[in-house]
């Protein structure tokens, strides 16, 4: 093999390579962009606002599912989950200590309202 053929592969070498490093780009770009997807599977997901902060985080806890929803102050608004006898959601003031819970006991369903300072007002 001569001086002109050695230069010649390393050429398309060279070339090769540039071309996968630019494929490898592209598909970067494109994982970044919106998309369509048929099924994910993941152990948990947090959907952030454009400056980073979770809004909605979806998950499990040893009772099964669990979505919490926040505020843009970074507080839980909505929490909707399982507890040991079945499914829970919560309405929360931003207050953090107004809230609505519906909820599933042995008994039955149950709706509790608390006030804005944290007292039982309504169990039913």
């Amino acid at each position: 093999m001569n001086v002109k053929q050695k230069f010649g592969y390393t050429l398309l070498g060279g070339v090769i390579a540039i071309m996968g490093m630019l494929i490898g780009v592209n598909q970067s770009q494109l994982a970044a962009q919106d998309g369509k997807f048929g099924e994910i599977t993941c152990t948990g997901l947090k959907v952030m606002d454009a400056y980073g902060e979770v809004m909605t985080a979806i998950g499990n806890d040893k009772y099964g599912g669990l979505i919490i929803v926040t505020g843009k102050d970074g507080k839980p608004g909505v929490l909707m989950g399982i507890e040991e006898e079945g499914g829970r959601v919560d309405a929360i003031g931003k207050d953090g200590k107004s809230s609505v819970r519906m909820t599933i006991t042995e008994n039955g369903g149950v709706v509790g309202v608390w006030d804005k300072y944290g007292t039982l007002r309504l169990l039913d």
